[in-house]
């Protein structure tokens, strides 16, 4: 039996989790009935970072997930001010939602309401747009990649806050 680790020892992403005995850490997951079920997470996180299609899985989950119900929650307050930030984010959830393909139905809305990151807070050297040529392409991981989501997401909240400041 291994010795529990001490503290101080123990990974900042481990300490989130329950301990058990052991000391080995031990993630859970919420059942409907309330239950939980426990799961090594030790083991979880040295898969993940050990087997690249799994950690390839792993991005386009939370990507995905992430996307998908910020773009829900925007669509419910009418997507507020309607920057091209927020209309970003519209276009990449509805692109996840119909097959991972970008799908411009009506193009001329781009020009009414542009969907692009320039001038928000995170972004890579070149700027990400929308335009009408992107109908029927890949959008994760062709268009923008995980590390430009989580700039997206950031960006995003960083124009909410001041949105509500305003």
């Amino acid at each position: 039996m291994q010795p529990p680790l001490n503290s101080h020892e123990i990974p900042a992403c481990s300490r989130l989790a329950r301990l058990t005995e052991g000391g080995r850490p031990i993630g859970t997951v919420t059942c409907k009935d309330g239950s939980s079920r426990p799961f090594d997470l030790k083991y979880a996180l040295d898969l993940i970072g050990t087997e690249p299609a799994l950690r390839d899985e792993m991005d386009r989950a939370w990507c995905v997930s992430s996307l998908v119900l910020l773009g829900d929650r925007l669509l419910a307050e009418g997507y507020f001010d309607r920057a091209p930030v927020l209309e970003m984010v519209r276009h990449l959830r509805n692109g996840i939602a119909h097959g991972n393909r970008f799908t411009l139905r009506n193009p001329d809305e781009l020009k009414k309401w542009p969907a692009n990151t320039r001038g928000a807070a995170c972004q890579s050297s070149e700027p990400f747009e929308v335009t009408p040529d992107l109908d029927g392409t890949e959008v994760l991981f062709d268009f923008m990649g995980p590390g430009d989501v989580l700039d997206l997401l950031i960006s995003v909240s960083t124009h909410l806050s001041e949105y509500n400041d305003s």
